[in-house]
């Protein structure tokens, strides 16, 4: 009885073991064009914008925005 559990524990062991390797043979570096955003808005929206900008712009790489001028509304 101990026989079979200490070969299922080594089992165990051993197949935790192989399967926590990290692979990395298959590392795939993907290489993005910048992106170009312009934003265009009236002067109650444009402090919001600016605020989701921010934001937008923590969460992504690559890419510029650019503020064209105020419009009048």
């Amino acid at each position: 009885m101990k026989a079979q559990y200490l070969s299922v524990l080594l089992g165990i062991i051993a197949a935790v073991s192989v399967s926590c390797k990290p692979n990395i043979n298959n590392q795939v570096v993907v290489q993005q064009e910048q992106q170009e955003i312009k934003i265009s808005s009236s002067g109650s929206t444009y402090s919001a914008l600016k605020i989701l900008v921010a934001a937008y712009i923590a969460k992504t790489e690559n890419t510029k925005i650019t503020f064209l001028p105020l419009s009048q509304s």
